[in-house]
């Protein structure tokens, strides 16, 4: 076996890579070399915390016109949910602005995040304002939830539309990093 420090870096951890370790159990296999994977590790830490990082193309948020998502996080499996912590948006300004609108006087019209189809509580950063921006924009979102809500299992989280908005230009990516949690309901 060469040595370790020999080894190529992984630059994508996922969770079926494996590390070595000895076991540390008495019995039988006290001390004896053992791989563990980092899902194995994760589980049993209880580490469930996610950071994704999401680059959506001008295509993709001129294809929001009149209403219309886009999967962003996909559904985490049955039994599981997605509950978003915090959200770092970036508009990377390229040279023309989109011009989201929406339906004067409108309040339930406008661009947002869903956990499938349901609103994702207190989503306070996906603005049109923030969107149409003429230069490179950051924002956060903290939409930390709400006691009173019943969130879906098993469903994507997804930027989405209301059939009232429009946009018809554009040429900017909108750069996400989303920390999120993934909670297995037992």
């Amino acid at each position: 076996m060469a040595r370790i420090k020999t080894y190529a870096l992984d630059s994508e951890i996922n969770p079926q890579d494996k590390l070595i370790g000895s076991d540390g159990q008495p019995g039988d296999n006290f001390g004896k070399t053992k791989n563990y994977t980092i899902q194995s590790l994760q589980t049993f830490i209880g580490t469930d915390l996610v950071n994704k990082n999401i680059t959506l193309t001008a295509a993709q948020i001129l294809s929001l016109n009149g209403g219309n998502s886009i999967d962003i996080i996909p559904a985490p499996g049955a039994g599981k949910m997605i509950f978003v912590m915090n959200a770092l948006i970036h508009l990377d300004f390229n040279t023309t602005a989109y011009n989201f609108a929406i339906p004067a006087g409108s309040l339930t019209d406008g661009v947002g995040l869903r956990y499938g189809t349901m609103d994702v509580p207190n989503d306070n950063a996906l603005f049109t304002q923030n969107l149409n921006s003429g230069v490179d924009t950051f924002f956060i979102g903290d939409p930390l939830g709400s006691t009173s809500a019943s969130y879906p299992t098993n469903v994507a989280l997804n930027i989405y539309s209301t059939s009232g908005v429009t946009v018809s230009q554009g040429d900017s990516l909108v750069k996400m990093s989303i920390l999120y949690r993934e909670i297995l309901i037992p």
